[in-house]
């Protein structure tokens, strides 16, 4: 059956890669050779794998020093067994590669800007903005620096030899898919390439700066209206440090020029979009006096892009100086989210601002002027492979501040103001011994001390152990900066705009064991107003009073409690804006299908559950709301501009009715907030009623939402659409169209650590297996899996294959 449901999918995904690519015709070049891939002996049949794990029990590997047991549970988790650490890490990465290898590879690939020798021409603006943000350039700094720590040198090059010892036994029939369909081979791995995936993922997570779209609004509104829509904070916030904390620590005052706000406007090559609320995650601990079992819990649901193969890879890695479980990132070595025998700790993305753009005057010399003196710019040289056709060759110049990412060569919109990028995570630093230390913590010090390896992406970590701590900490080299640095586009000629050094590590907000039994963060402001630095950054406020308060009950908290916790669809957010809306809805006059539409919202409980209509009815309106409120603001694209967030918007038309922002462009007449509400439920509910005609079904949540697990490269067959479930943004079950909670898991710090965990995926990368996509149900019907934890190789029921592996 597994054999039917991947011959159809993949047949059609072979056509759908030649449907891209153009008209089929003999020799083409931009096309797979197709003998090959409809081959018996090459294809992609030889790529269908049944359940059953049916592999040689004893292998034999140069590369080990001594003996390795694998022994895979019934989802086919791997739990590895080595005598040190050398081979325990050359089996990561082996295991790693033989069940996501396309994927790992694929990430660097994109991550180094290189997806032109692979598609061609068409992506030339993606790897020209991966190079010129200086990704490659980070990742060789980050290596310089691991090469100095011979504990992280180890890691990576064991977890690199293990990688090339997998890619070293396969051959045409064995490649994975992906690489049959875009026609090309892996290469070799390096320590390198799990830099470039780890600061990758650092412009995922940090890559949120919005000079630009404030520079615009600035330009365009002036700084009042900059700082209604865009503000700092808005009332209502739900600090991740619990309001009230002391700040008791000496911070040395730094110097607040006079700034200016660049002139023009400035549109990223990033730019991706008006609206972007769909990134969220949560994390929290409870302390063993507010639990049912006397010990902490702790839950980590980082929600990220819903991807297959899935963004997490689990694994139990255990040598004679570790014992840890959880989700590691494929190409990475360690585990990332997860706990040991000892301890827990799970991430959220912390949201502060560490990304700074420069005007830069550059001079015809070679040089550009800073502080009155002319100084040597640096070039980067890069050549672009492009399939098919001729090398593109990039000239990037670098300045103290970082590379010029815009210039004459690469504009803006065609703005070609020169423009530096000042960013940590160019910075050298050594993020993976943070995740080598977590994996062997048991203390709160061992936790701190992991942490302060950590520079970029800013992360909340959250931690417990059995001893009875739970803690939180913002952790990040994060720039120190007076009120509003950083906000817009500054001038890069003078040092007085440039950062003045970074709050140390002991001052990053943080708590531990507060008096009132937990931590929680949701990518909320870590800290109230009283907190001695500026930040500024992208938060959310909907997630963070949910969290806290159901932890605030007055009661003791079990495993489902935190279970049922990580898929509340409860939104904030709607309680916030549907009273207001009704309020200013003229029910008299309403026609049938308005007053359907009226009813539903009435005896709405807020609940974003999968069969809800209420709550298709509420987006349809919210999304037309957003259009007739921000109208001013488009097209977005062509201003270069942004819309305010929702919770913004709503306090906006609560606290200025009558702005001149609130009159909609659309009519003659002028609007004020209650006028546009009335406007936006009535045509809300003509897209309700249309949907309904078009369909012939009643709009439940989840078939409007269409929550979908798309395949890395887009390839339509390879994906899970139409999942049903709940869940939206700015609610703890984050999950909407394309994104979601990546890996859940819960963990109970008992005598004896037991745990629960599920993500969107499998094991396996391989759309062929039956484990590519085996825990997506699981997952979407919010349960869990209990996860095994071993302690040494067993022979029992949970473990359905053995492998064991020698020199």
């Amino acid at each position: 059956m597994k054999f039917i449901k991947f011959f159809v999918p993949t047949l059609l995904a072979i056509a759908l890669v030649f449907a891209l690519n153009g008209e089929l015709t003999i020799g083409d070049k931009n096309l797979p050779p197709v003998a090959p891939l409809l081959s018996p002996f090459t294809g992609f049949w030889q790529n269908a794998e049944s359940k059953a794990i049916d592999w040689k029990t004893d292998v034999q590997l140069d590369g080990l020093t001594g003996k390795v047991t694998v022994q895979y549970d019934d989802r086919r988790v791997p739990h590895v067994f080595a005598e040190n650490d050398e081979d325990l890490y050359y089996m990561q990465g082996y295991l790693t590669a033989q069940d996501r290898l396309w994927q790992m590879e694929f990430i660097t690939i994109v991550a180094s800007g290189r997806v032109s020798e692979i598609i061609g021409e068409r992506t030339l603006l993606l790897d020209r903005t991966q190079r010129r943000m200086g990704i490659a350039y980070a990742a060789e700094q980050a290596v310089a620096k691991i090469n100095e720590s011979p504990t992280s040198k180890m890691v990576l090059e064991q977890y690199a030899a293990g990688v090339n010892a997998y890619i070293n036994t396969l051959n045409d029939g064995s490649l994975p898919l992906e690489y049959k369909l875009l026609n090309y081979k892996p290469e070799l791995w390096s320590p390198y390439k799990t830099t470039l995936l780890l600061k990758y993922m650092s412009n995922s997570l940090s890559g949120w700066d919005k000079d630009f779209e404030y520079t615009n609004a600035y330009n365009l509104f002036g700084k009042e209206v900059v700082d209604l829509l865009y503000p700092d904070r808005s009332p209502g916030i739900n600090p991740i440090i619990p309001e009230g904390t002391s700040y008791d620590f000496h911070v040395t005052p730094i110097d607040t020029p006079k700034y200016s706000v660049a002139n023009g406007v400035f549109i990223s090559s990033e730019y991706d979009g008006p609206i972007r609320e769909n990134l969220g995650s949560n994390n929290w601990a409870v302390s063993g006096s507010r639990t049912n079992t006397g010990f902490p819990m702790l839950a980590s649901d980082p929600h990220l892009a819903l991807n297959l193969p899935a963004i997490w890879y689990e694994m139990q890695l255990h040598s004679p100086n570790v014992n840890v479980y959880g989700a590691t990132l494929p190409g990475s070595p360690c585990v990332i989210i997860g706990f040991n025998e000892d301890a827990a700790w799970g991430v959220t993305n912390a949201g502060m601002d560490v990304r700074d753009w420069f005007v830069t005057e550059l001079l015809p010399n070679d040089k550009y002027k800073h502080d009155g003196v002319e100084k040597s710019i640096t070039y980067r040289y890069d050549t672009i492979k492009i399939k098919d056709g001729a090398d593109f060759i990039d000239t990037i110049r670098f300045t103290h501040i970082g590379p010029v990412v815009y210039d004459e060569r690469f504009t803006q919109n065609g703005n070609t103001t020169p423009l530096a990028l000042r960013w940590t995570a160019h910075d050298p630093s050594d993020e993976l011994m943070t995740f080598y230390t977590l994996n062997r913590a048991a203390t709160h010090d061992d936790y701190l001390k992991a942490l302060n390896y950590y520079y970029c992406p800013g992360q909340n970590f959250v931690f417990a152990n059995h001893a009875g701590d739970i803690a939180m900490r913002q952790q990040g080299h994060f720039p120190k900066k007076w009120p509003e640095q950083g906000r817009f586009i500054m001038d890069g000629t003078t040092s007085d705009f440039e950062w003045q050094g970074f709050i140390p590590f002991d001052q990053n907000p943080q708590v531990k064991n507060p008096p009132r039994g937990w931590v929680s963060s949701a990518n909320q402001h870590p800290t109230d107003s009283t907190y001695p630095y500026y930040y500024c950054g992208y938060y959310e406020y909907d997630r963070s009073r949910r969290i806290n308060e159901l932890l605030g009950v007055d009661r003791l908290y079990t495993v489902e409690d935190m279970k049922q916790f990580q898929n509340d669809n409860y939104a904030y957010f709607a309680k916030d804006l549907l009273p207001f809306l009704m309020e200013n809805v003229n029910d008299l006059n309403l026609n049938p299908g308005q007053k359907e539409v009226w009813d539903l919202l009435k005896n709405w409980d807020y609940m974003y559950t999968a069969d809800s209509k209420a709550a298709t009815a509420f987006e349809m309106i919210y999304d037309t709301l957003m259009v007739m409120v921000w109208d001013e603001l488009q097209p977005y694209d062509e201003k270069g501009l942004i819309a305010p967030t929702g919770y913004t918007t709503v306090q906006v038309m609560k606290t200025h009715p009558n702005h001149p922002l609130m009159d909609y462009k659309g009519t003659p007449e002028i609007e004020d907030a209650s006028d546009l509400l009335n406007m936006a439920f009535l045509a809300g509910v003509e897209k309700y009623q249309d949907w309904k005609a078009a369909n012939g079904k009643e709009p439940e949540w989840w078939m409007y939402k269409n929550t979908t697990v798309l395949h890395m490269a887009r390839i339509a067959p390879l994906s899970r659409p139409m999942i049903k479930m709940g869940g939206n943004r700015h609610i703890l079950n984050a999950t909407d169209g394309t994104h979601g909670a990546s890996w859940r898991m819960v963990v109970s710090l008992e005598d004896e650590v037991k745990a629960w965990g599920v993500y969107p995926g499998g094991a396996s990368g391989n759309p062929g297996s039956y484990y590519y996509d085996a825990y997506v149900d699981t997952w979407a019907a919010g349960e869990y899996y209990e996860l095994v934890f071993l302690k040494e190789p067993v022979q029992d029921k949970t473990i359905q294959f053995t492998q064991t592996y020698t020199k």
